[in-house]
């Protein structure tokens, strides 16, 4: 068993059946949705009597990023963040800043989509509510237009009518009267819609930075997993509704574990963000590249065979193959091993995601650094 060092690392691991019988009740019981707010507040006390204790054992410094960690991994909310975190105990990784900070962008930036789309839909509500104000401002202004109009028409027949002159003169002046408030009010509702219209704008402005930004991986700028399942939708109907071809790309880095382990994770970082702009170079205009998720990425190939976009995968392999990623002062050699599969008749998206990923697995047993397709998966079997 890894030996624990001072400071910066934790290298003992931390097994369920290593816990006391406390801990792990509170990992792997049932979660209550409808708990009270006093139960709630008990409960995440318990859970930082935990959290706190276990940061001083392991010389971690009770840092915002290190205790939400930790306090999930004891939550037991995050069942994939708990066998990553057991998995590096055990391994002895170097619990730092730099781990911390990436495994906080691995498992939290899905959270920052989150609040961008509710950002998204309360800007929306504001542009209908919005639009609905300025139908009721001109449905109130066409209303009070008309009844100037009869007011305008009884106001005549009673100048026909009149008796003398001052009579006249009052009518007159009661109209004089009544235009000036229909000017002032149309003049207070033009003001009025000039100012919803620049309003509007810059709502309408603000949801389509939230939604880019909903759909947009934070690490790489790539399109993420939300954008992604979207766009797989759209491109199958798309397929269905006109027979045409789809296929998809799965692109997974060879070794990536070996760059977090051997340099740490903002090196990682670094390469995931130079690898997603590579790919988006290298990739055809109507293709559709996004983060799959970890170092994964996929590219989706609308009205495309499955051979064309092999050779879209193969061009980028070689591409990628053939150059030197320069990572603070590290030249780092890199390469990639890809599946391709394309849309069958009557299948699931799914089933497409699985076969290009079984594609990418054998590509990945066969030693790495190729392009493998349905068809390999096919004459395997």
């Amino acid at each position: 068993m890894p030996s624990k060092e001072k400071g910066d690392s934790c290298g003992k691991p931390v097994p369920d059946a290593g816990l006391p019988s406390d801990h792990k009740k509170i990992m792997d019981g049932p979660r209550e949705p409808d708990r009270t707010f006093e139960e709630l507040a008990a409960h995440s006390q318990k859970i930082a009597r935990l959290v706190l204790p276990f940061l001083s054992e392991y010389d971690m410094p009770v840092t915002p990023s290190n205790y939400r960690l930790w306090y999930e991994y004891f939550s037991g909310a995050s069942p994939e963040l708990k066998e990553t975190l057991d998995r590096m105990l055990k391994e002895g990784v170097s619990m730092n800043m730099e781990t911390t900070e990436a495994l906080c962008n691995r498992f939290f930036s899905a959270e920052s989509s989150e609040a961008y789309q509710r950002e998204l839909e309360k800007r929306a509500a504001r542009i209908k509510e919005m639009a609905l104000d300025i139908i009721r401002k001109l449905l109130a202004a066409v209303s009070r237009t008309s009844q100037f109009g009869e007011d305008v028409s009884i106001s005549l027949k009673e100048i026909e009518q009149a008796a003398d002159l001052e009579t006249i003169r009052e009518i007159v002046a009661d109209i004089v009267d009544k235009t000036d408030t229909v000017l002032d009010d149309q003049q207070n509702f033009r003001q009025s819609m000039e100012n919803s219209a620049q309003e509007l704008e810059c709502l309408q402005e603000a949801l389509r930075r939230s939604r880019e930004m909903a759909h947009t991986d934070e690490l790489t700028g790539l399109p993420n997993r939300r954008a992604l399942n979207l766009k797989l939708i759209e491109e199958e109907q798309r397929a269905r509704r006109y027979g045409r071809k789809l296929s998809l790309i799965m692109i997974d880095i060879d070794d990536f574990k070996m760059v977090n382990d051997g340099w740490g994770h903002q090196v990682g970082d670094r390469l995931l963000a130079m690898l997603a702009r590579a790919i988006s170079c290298v990739i055809r205009t109507a293709d559709f590249p996004a983060r799959y998720g970890g170092e994964e990425f996929m590219v989706v190939c609308p009205e495309t065979e499955m051979d064309n976009a092999a050779i879209v995968a193969e061009k980028l392999r070689a591409k990628l193959d053939e150059t030197d990623f320069t990572v603070r002062g590290l030249s780092l050699k890199v390469t990639i091993s890809c599946g391709v599969a394309m849309l069958q008749d009557q299948e699931a998206i799914e089933d497409l995601v699985a076969r290009a990923d079984q594609a990418l697995y054998m590509a990945k047993q066969q030693g790495k650094n190729q392009v493998r397709t349905e068809t390999d998966l096919e004459k395997r079997e």
